[in-house]
């Protein structure tokens, strides 16, 4: 087979100037479409023809993949994906090198991101918010469990495929994660994350760690809930003030579904880190109590605006434990 040479580097089909066309070939794998671009390369859809399965092929952009310490850092990072077995994690089938460019392939979820689901169908019902979010936590463990901080946990980081009367999340493109207690590189202190859903002890140059990563994943929860990000600001100064002062948005409402929700926005999204979770797998098991509480239809909504509309679920309930009453809620622009 042959390899696709892009119009801009010889040999390069990862040179952005010259994305890779529809039926080019990396190595065994024919490219469908393009899916996405971002700072670390294209994403394509594309066709592993020796297995005749569908992957996301993410071709890393040239800038980094020609760095000697990068590719040592890609290498031992994929491998460790690789090797990471979880429900709620996109799987990597294979990584490598084709006419100078590294690659990484791996599952395929169809449906995109909760970004898009949310601008394309509406913010989810409370419930099914809770069950995204518990599903990505409960992925998230398993990825530090195995060593692993992701570092850049976003909305656009989380796929979601919709079925009837199911939905199923994953935690996507661990593209800047590292290994926890690993040296940092200047591409890893230079990429920390995106701003929007980084935790405040990030802005002040601390290192990502798994509670930092769970700050974002509280932040997520908040666009789950809502459709917007917890803060706001007209510039990055603003929105970095308001990640480190203002206080955690809350939902208003009083079902013992809504308190417990108000609960773990306040754990996972507290200023202090040794006040948040200091385990994935504690988030996870409190989300899960959560979604076994009753819910009063109508009941939740973000203070000011973006209302959550609930859907019943039949789940045994049991006793309420009382919450204190949430903080009042930051009202965004």
């Amino acid at each position: 087979m042959t390899s696709y040479s892009g119009p801009g580097r010889p040999g390069g089909p990862g040179d952005p100037s010259g994305p890779v066309p529809a039926g080019a070939r990396i190595g065994r794998f024919r490219i469908v479409e393009q899916l996405g671009q971002g700072g670390m390369g294209v994403v394509y859809r594309a066709m592993e023809e020796n297995l005749g399965r569908e992957v996301a092929l993410k071709v890393i952009a040239p800038l980094f993949a020609h760095d000697p310490e990068f590719r040592e850092r890609f290498t031992r990072e994929a491998r460790a994906q690789a090797s990471l077995e979880s429900a709620h994690v996109v799987a990597v089938y294979a990584h490598g090198e084709e006419d100078g460019s590294l690659y990484i392939a791996s599952q395929l979820i169809p449906g995109g991101d909760l970004g898009h689901l949310i601008r394309s169908q509406g913010v989810p019902s409370l419930v099914e918010a809770l069950e995204i979010i518990e599903q990505v936590t409960s992925g998230l463990a398993d990825a530090h469990d195995a060593g692993l901080v992701h570092r850049d946990i976003k909305p656009g980081n989380v796929l979601v495929r919709r079925r009837p009367g199911s939905v199923r999340a994953y935690l996507a493109d661990f593209g800047i994660a590292r290994r926890m207690n690993a040296d940092a590189t200047r591409f890893s202190s230079s990429t920390a994350g995106t701003p929007s859903y980084m935790a405040p002890e990030l802005h002040g140059g601390a290192r990502a760690s798994a509670v930092s990563d769970l700050y974002a994943l509280g932040c997520v929860l908040w666009v789950a809930l809502t459709g917007r990000p917890p803060y706001l600001g007209e510039s990055e100064y603003q929105l970095i003030a308001a990640h480190v002062r203002e206080p955690v948005p809350q939902l208003a409402g009083t079902s013992p579904m809504v308190n417990a929700t108000n609960r773990i926005l306040r754990t996972a999204m507290a200023k202090d880190p040794a006040d948040r979770y200091q385990r994935a797998a504690e988030m996870s098991a409190d989300l899960q109590a959560a979604l076994r509480l009753p819910v009063t239809p109508g009941a939740a909504q973000a203070e000011d605006k973006g209302a959550t509309v609930l859907r019943p679920v039949a789940r045994p309930a049991p006793t309420p434990v009382p919450t204190p009453a949430p903080a009042p809620a930051t009202t965004m622009p």
